[in-house]
């Protein structure tokens, strides 16, 4: 019986099914022994117990010092969940062993751009200032209330 390559999923705060789709999740499950902690903080002594020679990735947003790194020789791959780079990982190690460590940016890019378009539209009018204004009883109306917004 061949032995599957195993990856370790601790996707929190993302539910694996967002990270990826069902069609994805299938074809993983054929090709990887998929361990998936479930939904949660990073259960560490779990972690600590399935990583071994024959993990070739993670996912998720844990914590990879050195010392968690070396137990991985296999290793090829992170995934960042989070569209992040915290500082938990060693960086050196992974560049110098080969290991990507992946962002999805992408997947975030729909809801990044509202929230451009959203605080776009704030600075240019600005809502939350003259909402401060508004609620202390110091809002100025017509045009003392629009001297400086801008139209995009």
């Amino acid at each position: 019986m061949e032995v599957k390559p195993k990856v370790y999923a601790a996707s929190h705060p993302q539910p694996l099914s967002i990270v990826f789709p069902a069609e994805l999740m299938a074809e993983l499950n054929e090709t990887v022994e998929l361990d998936y902690q479930g939904e949660g903080p990073v259960d560490y002594s779990r972690l600590d117990a399935s990583i071994d020679k024959s993990t070739v990735a993670l996912i998720g947003q844990m914590d990879l010092p050195r010392e968690r790194l070396v137990r991985m020789p296999s290793l090829k791959a992170v995934f960042n969940v989070e569209g992040n780079f915290y500082q938990n990982i060693d960086y050196d190690y992974c560049f110098k062993n080969n290991i990507h460590v992946l962002n999805c940016g992408g997947a975030y890019s729909q809801a990044v751009a509202e929230m451009s378009l959203g605080m776009a539209l704030d600075m240019a009018r600005g809502i939350t200032r003259e909402d401060r204004r508004f609620r202390s009883g110091k809002e100025t109306y017509l045009a003392d209330g629009c001297r400086d917004s801008v139209l995009l």
